[in-house]
């Protein structure tokens, strides 16, 4: 019954915002991997196809590079590995970026500040900046495949050194060294020689395992919060029925980045609509009009939002639900306390009623 409710509730707005509401052209950036060399961020709405990715490789791993940093003002990169079996790097830590893996098929060994886990599809790695890991691929009968955003951005930058390295076999470790010095990357000659950091914030978040929230009709499950990511980040992962998603709306402090895991997702950027399937990632940093509306019953996403804070509208919008206040103003009263404006609605010319 909440849901039919939570349904009602955003269909009626967003057909009371469709017909003529002026917005400002906000034209989306295609992806452009000729250089990864630094460059002025352009931090406009951007759509990556899965199949438009670069690709490099190393032996024992392939990296499909879909986000760069260019695209979102430094603050994330984002890309999808795959891995062969027992392939993977050395323990290692970065000293100035976390890393979040979203494993989609197969499984990997994942070595985690001193503890050892096996993550299979759906599994969530969180991986502190200053806490040593690895990962390794399994023998899982299918391809060892994540997702990976890594914050923030500029990491495609190292890598594009690292790959060069290994054109004529190994590589020469003092080359290797000097570069991951150079990026803040230690590496350990094995798991029992990685430090173990007394307070970790890293963490392993199991398939199903998150509590499920009504989102205005959406299921929600909560992956990380800003208060395990000293604020910097929230991460969830949200499914729900065709039709289903917000009103067109702004965030006034959060980033977005939305990696589709399955179906089809029509999505509003400015004034561009965009169909986005399996694989592929959306870009829609603060202050940006966007919303989005499932094509596919059950279509699913991450979405990943920077700075962190937005776990806690999810958690407040579940509440409302569960005490059935899901009435335009309460929503749009509750998003207004987060920085996050619906765009006032019309219907045939007069504002909308609640």
């Amino acid at each position: 019954m909440q849901n039919t409710v939570s349904n009602t509730m955003t269909n009626t707005l967003n057909n009371a915002l469709a017909p003529s509401l002026p917005l400002a052209e906000q034209a989306l950036v295609k992806p452009d991997f000729s250089d990864v060399s630094p460059a002025i961020a352009v931090n406009k709405p951007c759509v990556v196809r899965g199949g438009d990715a670069l690709v490099m490789g190393i032996p024992g791993e392939k990296a499909f590079l879909k986000l760069p940093s260019d695209k979102t003002a430094g603050r994330i990169t984002v890309g999808t590995l795959e891995v062969d079996i027992n392939g993977g790097p050395p323990p290692h830590f970065h000293a100035n970026e976390d890393e979040i893996f979203l494993v989609q098929s197969g499984a990997f060994e994942i070595f985690l500040n001193g503890q050892t886990f096996t993550a299979r599809a759906g599994d969530m790695a969180y991986l502190s900046r200053g806490e040593a890991h690895r990962f390794r691929g399994l023998d899982s009968g299918e391809a060892n495949r994540f997702d990976i955003i890594i914050a923030p951005g500029g990491f495609e930058k190292f890598f594009a050194r690292w790959v060069p390295l290994f054109e004529n076999g190994a590589p020469n470790p003092q080359e290797a060294a000097a570069i991951c010095s150079e990026y803040g990357i230690e590496l350990f000659p094995g798991d029992e020689f990685a430090p173990v950091a007394l307070k970790s914030q890293s963490k392993l978040v199991r398939n199903g395992q998150a509590p499920v929230l009504d989102v205005l009709g959406d299921r929600t499950q909560v992956l990380l919060t800003a208060k395990e990511t000293g604020g910097r980040y929230t991460l969830v992962r949200t499914e729900g029925p065709v039709n289903s998603g917000p009103p067109l709306h702004i965030h006034e402090n959060e980033d977005e980045l939305f990696l589709i895991e399955e179906g089809s997702i029509e999505f509003t950027l400015g004034l561009e609509k965009i169909v986005a399937h399996a694989g592929d990632v959306v870009w829609a940093p603060r202050g940006s009009t966007h919303t989005f509306r499932r094509l596919t019953d059950g279509a699913r996403m991450v979405v990943f939002m920077t700075p962190g804070g937005m776990d806690e509208f999810f958690f407040d919008c579940d509440k409302l639900a569960a005490m059935g206040d899901l009435s335009p103003q309460s929503v749009i009263e509750l998003c207004a306390q987060y920085g996050i404006t619906i765009l006032p609605p019309q219907v045939n010319g007069a504002p909308f009623q609640s």
